[in-house]
Formats: structure tokens, C-alpha cells, sequence
């Protein structure tokens, strides 16, 4: 059974055998902070205080309505699991989770044009028994194709890249972030997808003076995109301990991801431009 905890305002990391019952104990004794979803929630960094959403949708390509082809199911399959987190949190979609309205790539306020190229979204969060959000959150975003899923990515590398760090910018909502960036070893073994297929973020970031630390896992598989985010108050970086339970987890999405129907991974959406 999962070693999972990584909740919002407080780490818990558990040795040992992982029992269920001692891991579910922890977390329900955890001292979470309730955020309200409906004003503090930005796309891509779920719960981030003080970094509202944007949701910078779609507007270059006017989508033929095919999404009902896509069976939520299946992107609720490769996304988080009740099991990775035990039965004292809960997994809800988020507002607005199941709709290209929301963004998906918002990382630095960079520019993705690969917005316009998906067709189905589905971003889920934990929370605690009192609807309180738990800082961990998986996203599955299905693309036209390969190619526009492998943009995505590039474009999120590209960001990454250029990203400055230890200097504020301040982004198209008006919050003024400033980022630094750490390593992020894991474990050998750790399943990922392939490494040209992925891109892992391990930062600390101030977002209007306020600390946040935030672990990123975005995985690309045929023409779906599957991100897991992490996120909490705090200066320090995350530890190795829950380094590799993050990793445990976003291997654990790579395995969903390579399990996938065919027809999901590889199958191809028209799209009409209108302009």
C-alpha cells in the first residue's frame, strides 16, 4: 500500500510498512488549512494563496464538439486515485475541472498556444472531510494528436527554461511572482515515462510575497498529457522523503498513462480554425 501524504500547510511523510490505518490516522490529525477554491484556484497550481485563476481559454481554433467521445472514465483512470490517498481525504474535480474553459498550462505566465489544442480536460484535487483543499492535484489533458500533446510539453520546457529566477515578474492577472528553483532527484526505479516525455519542477516561489513551495510532474503519452501538482506553504525546499513519495505517485500515473486505451492515446480529434 502507498506511502502518500503531502498536504497543504503541513508535510507528513510515513515509514515504516505504510499501514493503512497509521497513514490515515496522520492525515486526518493534520492541521490543514481550508482554502476557498472559487477565488483562490489558478490552473495548473491548484490552491496557491493569493494567485487567482485566469483561465485563459481557448481562441484560436473553434472546436468541432466530439469530447462526448471521450469517455471521462477513462481520463478519471489516470488521474488520482482514492486509493493513493486513503479514505480520510476525499477526491473531487475541481470547479471548472472538466472544462477547456479552465487553463492548463499557466507555469511562470508563460505563452501556450497549445491551449487551443486540447479536447478534453479533467483536473481532480484531495480534500479534507470538511472540503478543505490538500494541495495535491492530478490533471489529464487529451490533445487533437501526438504532436499537439508533445507541443504542450515543449512549450512548458520552454518556460522552464527561460524563466527567470530570484526575479520578480509580474503576470497577466497582476500577481507578482518570483521563482527559485531546486533539484529534484528520485528514486532510479521510479517508472516515469520516457525522458524526452516529461518534465519534473521542484521550486519555491513567492507569489505576492507570500512562500509556496510546489513540485511539478507534467508526463506525456501518445496525444494525453497527465500533470501532478504539489503545493504548500513554505520557504524550504521539499525533502528527499517526500521527494519519493512524490515520485511513487507520478510513477504510479505513468503506469495509468501506459495502460490507456489505444483509442485514447493514439486516436486524433479534427479541429476548424476560424482564424
Amino acid at each position: 500500500m502507498r506511502r502518500f501524504a503531502a498536504l497543504l500547510a503541513v508535510a507528513i511523510i510515513l515509514s515504516g510498512c505504510g499501514v493503512t490505518e497509521a497513514r490515515e490516522s496522520a492525515i486526518a490529525l493534520a492541521k490543514v488549512k481550508p482554502l476557498d477554491m472559487a477565488t483562490n484556484l489558478r490552473p495548473g497550481l491548484v490552491g496557491l494563496a493569493d494567485y487567482p485563476a485566469t483561465g485563459w481559454e481557448p481562441s484560436a481554433l473553434d472546436f468541432i464538439d466530439n469530447t462526448d467521445a471521450i469517455d471521462p472514465m477513462l481520463l478519471e483512470s489516470i488521474g488520482l486515485q482514492q486509493s493513493d490517498v486513503g479514505s480520510a481525504l476525499q477526491i473531487a474535480t475541481i470547479p471548472d475541472g472538466d472544462s477547456l474553459l479552465g487553463a492548463t498550462m499557466d507555469f511562470c505566465d508563460g505563452r501556450y498556444p497549445s491551449e487551443d489544442l486540447r479536447v478534453a480536460r479533467l483536473q481532480r484535487a484531495t480534500y479534507d472531510q470538511n472540503g478543505g483543499f490538500v494541495g495535491i492535484s492530478t490533471e489529464v489533458v487529451v490533445y487533437a494528436n501526438a504532436a499537439a500533446a508533445k507541443q504542450a510539453l515543449d512549450e512548458v520546457i520552454k518556460v522552464r527554461k527561460s524563466c527567470p529566477v530570484g526575479k520578480e515578474i509580474t503576470a497577466r492577472d497582476g500577481a507578482r511572482l518570483t521563482h527559485y528553483f531546486h533539484s529534484a532527484p528520485g528514486p532510479a526505479a521510479t517508472p516515469l515515462v520516457d525522458a524526452e516525455s516529461r518534465l519534473i519542477v521542484h521550486t519555491t516561489m513567492l507569489v505576492n510575497d507570500e512562500p509556496r513551495r510546489a513540485f511539478l510532474v507534467y508526463q506525456v503519452y501518445g496525444r494525453v498529457l497527465a500533470a501532478l501538482y504539489v503545493s504548500e506553504e513554505g520557504k524550504i525546499p521539499f525533502e528527499q522523503t517526500s521527494l519519493d513519495t512524490f515520485y511513487e505517485l507520478a510513477g504510479d500515473i505513468a503506469d495509468r498513462l501506459r495502460a490507456a486505451p489505444k483509442s485514447l492515446l493514439n486516436g486524433e480529434t479534427v479541429l476548424n480554425a476560424t482564424q
